[in-house]
């Protein structure tokens, strides 16, 4: 089975490099609501898609999920 990573999933970075372990992936409604209870991003951190992350990173999630998969 091939994994594919979508535009819809994000990570947070920080100054391009993942904050949190390659287990941690975000949905858009994650996100909405960490905004909504008043989370604020600092300095050099963003989310970013999984599609739009470095391929070197992809291939890193893409490792963790095929070898987590159930």
């Amino acid at each position: 089975m091939t994994i594919q990573l979508y535009p819809t999933d994000f990570v947070l970075l920080k100054n391009g490099e993942p904050m949190e372990g390659v287990d941690i992936i975000y949905d858009q409604g994650f996100i909405d609501e960490l905004y909504e209870h008043g989370f604020k991003l600092h300095e050099g951190e963003e989310f970013v898609a999984m599609t739009a992350l470095p391929q070197e990173l992809q291939d890193k999630y893409i490792a963790y999920i095929e070898e987590n998969q159930a």
